[in-house]
């Protein structure tokens, strides 16, 4: 009976103290205090919109702060690096972009391994890439563009928002296909290469929709082609290059969200879960709509093997046009 009683005793004392011991899942709340992503490219450009807006859908939807931070340069290099040699805890996330998949091919050494080094949290986004010159340019379609760069051979300059970017190479299978010869002239992101273009000291420019856009429709910049396979239904009446006898180029910017390899999944498939309802809520689709892009979750390990295919396809384009970055 004493037996009894002293066990009974201990299961009341074991009931007391889970009783006074916080929930486990306050334990384990992620987050419980400021993420930070990295963004690689300076503000300003269509990467840097879509990861403030995506940031503050993530501080609504899981109650902390989500602060983007820009590390531009090295063509995407510096910001990635240190989203992959960041402590794994969750706190520190990075954007993504179709560079992730292009760099490993362009440049002859990175300071890390694009399929290794990475953990999928999700695609944001896909986004229309187009081709766009100064309005003194006197060009308005893609035909007269390069019948003027033959013409007048040395005149035309075009910016790009940085070495090995999807510009970069939309502008070397731009002059492979016509036999021009503009020179690239490199900056760290799309906004420095925007304002370059704006201010006339370049004169073309591949670069996101997301990008270009408010200058189109303020009539700062002329639009000349899309370089997706179709046109867009944001841009019904635009031709794409294909159309105007550039055969093969198509060239298209995503977005996506990645973090350090060893990251817990958990926290990996909340961030998945939570960036899904952000990109559905209509007013976040209809402003990625308005950068030309269309909002495109997709699940970690699907991401994982969207970036190696991404790899291989761009890798194989960089490898045909023969760029290289010493």
């Amino acid at each position: 009976m004493k037996i009894l009683n002293t066990v009974a005793a201990i299961g009341l004392c074991v009931v007391a103290l889970f009783a006074l011991a916080p929930p486990i899942a306050a334990q384990t709340a992620y987050p419980s205090r400021a993420v930070r992503i990295i963004v690689p490219y300076p503000p300003g450009g269509g990467a840097d919109a879509v990861g403030r807006l995506v940031a503050q859908g993530l501080s609504e939807q899981m109650h902390q702060p989500f602060v983007v931070e820009n590390r531009g340069g090295a063509g995407t290099n510096i910001g990635l690096d240190a989203t992959a040699k960041a402590t794994p805890d969750g706190y520190t996330i990075g954007m993504a972009t179709s560079n992730l998949a292009i760099n490993p091919a362009i440049y002859p050494s990175i300071p890390f391994n694009a399929e290794t080094d990475f953990a999928g949290i999700t695609l944001l986004t896909k986004g229309l890439y187009v081709l766009v010159v100064h309005p003194s340019v006197p060009a308005n379609t893609v035909e007269e563009l390069i019948a003027l760069a033959k013409a007048k051979p040395g005149t035309l300059n075009a910016a790009i928002a940085g070495l090995g970017t999807p510009g970069h190479l939309a502008l070397a299978e731009f002059n492979k296909l016509t036999g021009v010869d503009l020179l690239p002239v490199p900056y760290q992101g799309a906004g420095p290469a925007m304002t370059s273009v704006l201010g006339n000291q370049t004169q073309v420019l591949f670069i996101s929709m997301a990008s270009a856009i408010a200058n189109v429709k303020a009539g700062k910049l002329r639009l000349l082609a899309v370089t997706s396979a179709t046109r867009s239904p944001e841009l019904p009446d635009v031709p794409t290059a294909m159309e105007a006898g550039l055969k093969g180029l198509e060239i298209y910017e995503w977005y996506g969200l990645v973090a350090p390899a060893k990251m817990d999944p958990a926290q990996i498939d909340a961030l998945y879960e939570k960036t899904k309802l952000v990109l559905a809520q209509p007013a976040v689709r209809q402003r990625i709509q308005a950068l030309g892009a269309e909002p495109a979750p997709m699940p970690p390990k699907e991401f994982e093997a969207f970036i190696k295919a991404e790899i291989k396809r761009l890798g194989q384009i960089v490898r045909d046009t023969g760029i290289k970055v010493e």
